[in-house]
């Protein structure tokens, strides 16, 4: 994909905000990898282990199975 199918999303993560582009299937375990928080581990990349989990919000979702760009 190209960077002009990119899409610009802004996230606050440890309470620092901060501008990502992904792609837009981009899973936000993938970007937060790239983007050096490697404690966010991956595991079976389908949901079902639970290794990757974050809370968005206050609740835990698997970072695995949630798209970036729908967090922006």
């Amino acid at each position: 994909m190209n960077d002009a199918e990119k899409i610009n999303i802004k996230l606050i993560i440890n309470g620092e905000s901060s501008s990502y582009f992904v792609d837009p299937n981009e899973s936000l375990l993938s970007v937060l990898r790239q983007h050096g928080f490697v404690s966010v581990k991956s595991g079976c990349d389908d949901g079902t282990c639970g290794v990757c989990t974050v809370l968005i919000g206050g609740q835990p979702f698997y970072s695995c199975k949630v798209n970036a760009a729908d967090l922006d």
